[in-house]
Formats: C-alpha cells, sequence, structure tokens
C-alpha cells in the first residue's frame, strides 16, 4: 500500500488469492482497505437457510475511494471467490459476500475430534498440528494444514 492505495502486487495476489484460505484474504484486504473502520464490516453468525455452518459476513463499501474500487476489481476477477462468496452489490460502491467456514474444511472440534477419532485433549495439545479460526471469545473452528506447495505457498502468510 502506498500512499492509502494498493499496489499491483498486492491487487495481483488478491486476484490469484487461493480460495482454501479466504479467511487469509479477508485479514489481508481488511490491512489495505482504505477507511477499514468505517467502510469494511466483517462479522461470524449462523447461516441464515438453518443449516447450522458457520458464516463469515463481508460488507465492504468504496466510500467512492478508487483504491478500495481497484480491491473490488481484484476480488471479484478471482473467480473461486466470486464463485463461492460473492452475494450482492448495490450502486454507491456496497458490495455483500459470504464464506461458510464448513466449505472450506472447518468444523467446531467436538465434529473434528469425532470424525478423525481425537480426543479434545490431544486436540488442544497438539494445536499447533491444525488451521483454527477463532469467530468469537468462546468458539474455534479447525481444519487439518494443508500441505505446503508451491501453488499455495505465497497465501500461506502474506
Amino acid at each position: 500500500m502506498k500512499d492509502g492505495y494498493p499496489e499491483d502486487k498486492e491487487l495481483d495476489m488478491i486476484k490469484t488469492w487461493d480460495i482454501h484460505y479466504v479467511f487469509d484474504l479477508v485479514d489481508f484486504i481488511e490491512s489495505i482497505w482504505w477507511m477499514d473502520d468505517w467502510g469494511m464490516n466483517k462479522k461470524w453468525g449462523v447461516d441464515k437457510y438453518g443449516h447450522g455452518r458457520h458464516v463469515l459476513y463481508l460488507e465492504l463499501h468504496t466510500g467512492g475511494w478508487s483504491g478500495n474500487e481497484e480491491i473490488i476489481e481484484a476480488l471479484l476477477s478471482n473467480t473461486m471467490v466470486k464463485v463461492m462468496g460473492y452475494i450482492q452489490w448495490r450502486i454507491g460502491g456496497h458490495y455483500w459476500f459470504e464464506f461458510t467456514a464448513e466449505s472450506f474444511g472447518y468444523k467446531t472440534s467436538h465434529e473434528f475430534c469425532k470424525e478423525k477419532g481425537f480426543t479434545r485433549q490431544y486436540l488442544f495439545k497438539a494445536k499447533n498440528k491444525f488451521e483454527w479460526i477463532h469467530i468469537s471469545k468462546k468458539k474455534r473452528l479447525v481444519r487439518e494444514i494443508k500441505p505446503i506447495t508451491n501453488e499455495n505457498i505465497s497465501y500461506i502468510r502474506y
């Protein structure tokens, strides 16, 4: 980011970001979004369809700032982000996304342990062997760490 505008390399990263790391992408966008305290709202909730899935609701409002509009353009050129999370656009630079954690392999610790045959005690003692997202003060979701390859190395940490 330079003078409040995203750099070309940052926009290219957004365009090619591995959807498997979508929650890192949201954090990255937050780090380069101009006026993120006003123009960006992200919150965790439960899907509105009654399936009990955990959803990150993301609202982006460009405020007419061309740098934010460039970020939106890059985000929408990422086909998988568009397919798996883009919900709505409204005139004036308002965009809504919904990313369901279960679609990316995350589960509650109870579900994860049941599926893998682990005890919760093992899961928390070996927490560095897994990827975690905190969706509230008391609730975390977990998934197995995806092996690092040349294709996904740039998305692990920006």
